[in-house]
């Protein structure tokens, strides 16, 4: 389920944040918990429901909804800034 295929170290971010992973431990252990979280994130950025999602495409939707909620006009950004980087990185 990706947007788009980096091709470098950059595909990859980390952040520390001990409830925010707390959150995510107890969604992956109880039964449509994840499912039920993931689909209210794509209903909020407008995309087709999915299934089968891991921690990692949690945290990735959410990134996505707070930037378009807080700062939308970087969102907009976003195919420039992929289209950059693949250039930078052939």
């Amino acid at each position: 389920m990706s947007d788009g295929t980096l091709s470098n170290s950059s595909t990859t971010i980390a952040v520390c944040d001990q409830p925010i992973a707390a959150l995510l431990a107890a969604l992956d252990e109880s039964d449509g918990e994840m499912d039920g979280v993931s689909h209210a994130l794509e209903e909020s950025l407008g995309r087709e429901l999915s299934d089968g999602f891991d921690r990692s495409e949690i945290a990735r939707l959410a990134f996505r909804v707070g930037i378009e909620t807080t700062a939308p006009e970087k969102m907009g950004k976003l195919s420039d800034a992929i289209g950059k980087h693949a250039q930078q990185n052939i």
